[in-house]
Parts: structure tokens; sequence; C-alpha cells
């Protein structure tokens, strides 16, 4: 049985951690996605995030394309931020692909399910997908 879970989310903005752009964190990516929201610069693009076994993919919800994958071991953070600007549930996931310099931030609104508990069924499957014998993503499925 595969557990397959999908959240509509709002991709808001992707940012490459690097020193030298004093990004860091995922704080210094929510800060920066504030001035650029102040300024009116953030478009947002709807998008189905799927969690699955392996893998977390990025679903267009019209043409049902995928747009992107990210295997669960090139995932290196996942972390919800609630109400900390107009957005208040962000979805952060810190990704790096093998041969990847930096790594990318990706931060999303999730309105319909709240950031908490979808970082809950990613964190899950990540420890699943890395041997734990008691499965964890059914219980954050719940």
């Amino acid at each position: 049985m595969t557990n397959t879970s999908q959240y509509h989310v709002e991709h808001l903005t992707t940012f490459v951690l690097d020193r030298k752009e004093a990004m860091i964190n995922t704080e210094d990516g929510i800060r920066k996605l504030r001035l650029l929201d102040a300024k009116g610069k953030v478009w947002t693009q709807d998008m189905l995030l799927q969690v699955e076994e392996k893998t977390v993919s990025l679903i267009d919800p019209e043409t049902k394309n995928e747009l992107e994958n990210f295997p669960l071991g090139t995932i290196m953070h996942c972390q919800a931020v609630m109400s900390s600007c107009n957005y208040d549930s962000i979805l952060a996931l810190v990704c790096k692909e093998p041969g990847q310099g930096k790594p990318d931030l990706h931060l999303f609104q999730c309105d319909d399910i709240k950031a908490n508990l979808i970082q809950a069924d990613i964190e899950g499957a990540m420890m699943d997908q890395k041997g734990g014998k008691v499965k964890r993503r059914p219980e954050a499925l719940r």
C-alpha cells in the first residue's frame, strides 16, 4: 500500500541559500519574502504538493503535469513558519540535489491544510524512508 497525500499550496518564491547574499537560513528567506511582498513583487502559483514514499512532488493542478520532484534524500530541512507575515502558514523546504552547489529554499503558503501538518507528513515520510521500524506517516495522515 502506498501512502500518497496531496495538498493545495501556493508557491511563493525560491531562493538560493548563499552566504554572499545574506541568505543563510529559513528566517532570512522569510525576511526577504516580507520585503518582496511589501513591494508587491510576490506572484503566487497554485500547485499541488504531493508527498509519497520516496519523493515530494509539485504538480500543476490543471494539467496534472509534474513541475518538480524532490527525492526525500535531497530534502535537508522542512519547517512550518506560522503567522510571520501576510502569509500565515508557510512551508519551507530546503533541498539540495547531488552536484548542486548551494541548496534552494522553496516557500509555500498553505491555506487548506496548515503548514505544520504538511511538515509532519513530510518529516514522517523522511523518517520512514530512513528505515524506521515504526511507520510514522500513517499517524501524520489522520
